[in-house]
């Protein structure tokens, strides 16, 4: 199997520019480490917020215009339940 080049992990930062006072945003990158991705945002303060494991089966982005919203579902392993005897859909 070949080796992905993929970074490991998606990482979000809650960030506001350095020397400003406003609301923090949501700065989103791949890379393989913590430090990596904070080299990403240069003249940024950023908190860490969360380390998404970038490897998985199901991943998919999508952006709202209109809303300015930024949407991603990221999903492990997919099982079908219908298929598997003593599982029951809650």
């Amino acid at each position: 199997m070949a080796k992905s080049t993929c970074p490991k992990y998606t990482w979000l930062f809650l960030a506001t520019p350095k020397k400003h006072d406003c609301t923090p945003i949501v700065l989103r990158t791949q890379a393989d480490t913590e430090e990596s991705a904070r080299n990403t945002f240069q003249g940024w303060d950023l908190t860490f917020a969360a380390k998404i494991r970038t490897e998985t089966p199901f991943a998919h982005t999508w952006a709202d215009m209109e809303g300015l919203e930024l949407w991603s579902v990221m999903a492990g392993v997919v099982v079908d339940t219908d298929s598997c005897a003593g599982v029951s859909n809650v």
